[in-house]
């Protein structure tokens, strides 16, 4: 069971979210309640016998009854797929990431919070490549990504046009490990001679150094 805690107050809230695990828990902009991943609720004769299976993500409103809460996402015809969900920082995209198994290779969807009644928008379906969020402006979202590119590079896309990307940072010699946004930059971390070495962009791709 999964409670939530009033940090100002030291309150525990009288909300309850049950059958969620393996989920992240991200708030909205306004706080008025957050994203989360969940499983179906089993029989009562099956509670710990049920599959991990028709995992997806949900809203949950504070105040609120889990009963009440919103399906974001779900694919019920794949059931053996798993979401999880974050809010980017902006607080105007929930970022889906879906997976099956443990292999790093990841399909994305993404949601505009800003417009109401809008639905995810799936950009990556085949489950066939590593894509990591790096960071977005506005609807150009950064990604590090193992396609094409088996040592990874970066690529943008326009998330509010379709899944197009554009290559901003090439492979390297070096393995890219992991790429994000701080200060207006990019700053990416690349394993050079079996040590790590951090390199900046700036967010048109060019190097602004080590």
């Amino acid at each position: 069971i999964v409670r939530v805690l009033d940090v100002a107050t030291g309150q525990t809230l009288p909300d309850t979210i049950e059958w969620s695990k393996f989920s992240g828990y991200s708030w909205a902009k306004d706080g008025s309640g957050f994203y989360y991943s969940r499983f179906p609720e089993p029989p009562k004769d099956a509670k710990f016998q049920a599959l991990n299976e028709n995992q997806a993500i949900y809203f949950h409103k504070l105040g609120t009854p889990q009963s009440a809460d919103i399906q974001i996402y779900a694919t019920p015809a794949l059931p053996k797929r798993s979401h999880t969900g974050f809010v980017t920082e902006d607080g105007n995209w929930l970022v889906i990431t879906t997976t099956e198994g443990t292999d790093n290779r990841y399909g994305i969807a993404v949601l505009d919070l800003k417009t109401a009644g809008a639905k995810p928008k799936v950009l990556i379906d085949k489950l066939e490549n590593e894509w990591s969020y790096a960071g977005n402006v506005g609807a150009k979202f950064f990604w590090s990504t193992d396609k094409d590119a088996p040592r990874s590079r970066v690529v943008t896309m326009d998330v509010a046009k379709g899944p197009a990307i554009a290559e901003l940072i090439s492979q390297d010699k070096a393995v890219l490990g992991s790429v994000g946004i701080v200060g207006g930059q990019l700053v990416a971390s690349y394993l050079v001679d079996v040590k790590t070495e951090l390199r900046r962009f700036d967010l048109n791709g060019k190097p602004l150094g080590t």
